[in-house]
Formats: C-alpha cells, structure tokens, sequence
C-alpha cells in the first residue's frame, strides 16, 4: 500500500498541472447539475404523488388566504410550572418572535397555547399512599462492549 501511495505522489507531483486541469474541467462540466438540482430537492416531499405531504399540501390549497407555517416552537410544561410561568414561556416566544421580519405569533395561537398549558399546569401525578415523595433514578448505565 505504501508503494502505491508513493507511485500516486510521483504522479501527482510531475503531472501537477494536468490533474488541476482536470479536476477543473471535472468542476465545470458539474455545475450545469449542480445548479438544477433545486428543481428536484426543493419540493421536500410533496411532490411525491399519494404521499401523506402532497395530501396536506393539496388540503392546504383547498383554503384561499392560509399561511404556511414554517416555523414552531413547543413548550412541554414540567409537572411543578405554574400558571404565570406558562404564561411567561408564551411571552419569552412572542418576544423573540417579533423583532423577526415574517415571525409572529398570533393573538388565538398565545391564547390556545396557554390555555392548553394551563390544564397541565400543577398537575402532578398520583402517588400511593405511604410511598416515598421521589424516587431514586434506576436508570441503567450502558455497558461497555469493548
């Protein structure tokens, strides 16, 4: 192998400019295929005929004047996050979202979203009498297989 590598950089090093040329000719005759592959990559998906993408995208089509939603942001409330903290989260996102060009969050979507955190907020879940507040975690360490 080392042979071989040796023979490669004798032959890279006197025919220098004729592999630059053709790495370069290689590179020119890509572009044309390189510049039109957005036409096959752009559609992420919802060209693919029957498709569960084509079918929200054709329903999407059904209803004049919607906006495609491109951006999200989800909140998972932790057991013990009270209301004004929920109510908190929401703001923190509308906050970071308006000074964004195009990124808002609309006036129903705040409210849904902490009315929907609301019902989950300092719900905890159901403990059996007479046992412990927490437990240990018994989470396994992966052992090692080297």
């Amino acid at each position: 192998m080392q042979t071989t590598m040796l023979r490669l950089d004798a032959f890279l090093r006197r025919h220098r400019r004729a592999v630059l040329a053709a790495w370069a000719v290689t590179l020119l005759a890509a572009v044309p295929f390189a510049a039109r592959q957005s036409e096959h990559l752009s559609s992420g998906g919802f060209g693919v005929p029957g498709s569960q993408s084509a079918a929200v995208d054709d329903a999407l089509d059904r209803f004049p004047g919607v906006q495609r939603a491109q951006l999200a942001a989800v909140l998972v409330p932790q057991a013990e996050a009270t209301q004004p903290q929920l109510r908190a989260a929401v703001a923190r996102i509308a906050a970071a979202a308006e000074p964004v060009d195009g990124v808002s969050l609309a006036p129903r979507a705040r409210d849904r979203a902490v009315t929907a955190a609301g019902g989950q907020a300092g719900r905890r879940a159901p403990r059996r009498p007479g046992a412990p507040a927490s437990r240990p975690s018994r989470r396994r360490r992966p052992r090692c297989r080297c």
